[in-house]
């Protein structure tokens, strides 16, 4: 499946098994507040061309939002935004690519929960359920992660891309 995309970003999914992605439902923790962690990449580490992103969500069902376009409580994806704009994933782990769009620079990588009608999920004080680590963003030709270019196709595998607000 090939998708549009507005923005420069290039997303390719990192597929652990055949071509789809495991099913991934959150771990019962007791409490009913949805959380995020980035567990990849490490904060202020540098990044040349891409990076792979993994998440641990609690208390968030994740889901495809190009076939779930109804707010549903407890199901939802996530938001990763760069200084090109986010992209919308909906599996634990997304290789976010911006080759050489963004400038050698010291900038921001952000994850935020999101419902399946992409609006912020919010917790009891009103504030959206995110993670916000600095990276240092190296352009390059190629993605180092992989050694190779990656295409400007998203695998069906839970992204899609959208440019950023």
């Amino acid at each position: 499946m090939r998708l549009r995309s507005s923005s420069p970003v290039v997303v390719i999914a990192v597929l652990l098994t055949g071509c789809a992605p495991p099913p991934y439902t959150p771990p019962d923790t007791g409490s009913t507040e949805p959380s995020i962690t980035v567990t990849w990449p490490l904060p202020e580490s540098t990044a040349v061309g891409c990076t792979v992103v993994t998440v641990e969500i609690k208390n968030l069902t994740l889901t495809d939002f190009a076939t779930n376009t109804t707010d549903v409580p407890g199901e939802g994806h996530y938001h990763v935004t760069t200084p090109l704009g986010y992209t919308p994933v909906y599996t634990p782990y997304a290789l976010i690519s911006w080759l050489d769009q963004i400038p050698d620079s010291n900038a921001d990588l952000t994850v935020q929960l999101v419902n399946n009608i992409h609006e912020p999920l919010l917790d009891a004080n009103g504030d959206p359920y995110q993670v916000t680590i600095p990276l240092h963003y190296v352009p390059s030709a190629t993605c180092a992660e992989f050694g190779s270019t990656p295409t400007d196709t998203a695998y069906d595998s839970g992204m899609g891309m959208d440019s950023g607000s």
